[in-house]
């Protein structure tokens, strides 16, 4: 099940494969059991750290490692379909609270 609810797999008539999304369509998860990604993923972030970054923000760390046997997550009782369902998440993230303090991830940011 995807995040937002529903299936967590898509179709795509391009490639005649399905490929796993754990929130929207629009962003397919990366397969981090394969070692050509994570070698992608450590080239663009040398890349990065060779411009002079200090870091990187990894959001939903949680969702790198899937399941090894693709079981589904069990439903989402509060999911009700429709383009608010996605925008009421990301509102939630934005506007909710940052690790429990209440706070906005916002506030938290500026240490409030």
């Amino acid at each position: 099940m995807s995040e937002f609810g529903g299936s967590a797999w898509k179709y795509d008539a391009g490639t005649k494969q399905y490929y796993y999304h754990a929130f929207l369509a629009q962003q397919p998860d990366l397969n981090w059991r394969n070692p050509a990604v994570r070698q992608a993923i450590y080239d663009v972030m040398r890349f990065w750290f060779r411009k002079g970054v200090d870091g990187f923000r990894v959001d939903v760390l949680w969702h790198l490692i899937k399941d090894a046997e693709f079981r589904d997550n069990p439903s989402n009782p509060k999911f009700s379909p429709g383009p608010a369902t996605a925008r009421g998440a990301v509102a939630s993230i934005f506007y909710g609270s940052a690790r429990g303090t209440g706070r906005g991830h916002g506030d938290a940011a500026r240490g409030r």
